[in-house]
């Protein structure tokens, strides 16, 4: 299991949205949960899920979320 968690301005607000997944739909539920439960295999809205890097503050390789319409929604930690 791994941890999505939402993009926030801050990394304090960003973890107090975590979630844990155990995979890629999961974390799409995630998301369509955040975007008020819109289906985004319907809506037309590719999800995308890329390495970002490492990342010091909580020493964990970061994976981004985004979707092709709206931009990065989220990030998944590994």
């Amino acid at each position: 299991m791994t941890l999505f968690r939402l993009h926030a301005g801050a990394l304090v607000d960003s973890l107090k949205t975590a979630v844990l997944v155990e995979n890629v739909t999961d974390v799409r539920e995630a998301v369509e949960k955040h975007l008020n439960e819109i289906d985004l295999s319907s809506y037309g809205q590719p999800m995308y899920i890329e390495y970002f890097g490492y990342d010091e503050r909580i020493q964990k390789d970061m994976y981004l979320v985004s979707l092709k319409y709206h931009g990065i929604i989220g990030w998944v930690e590994i």
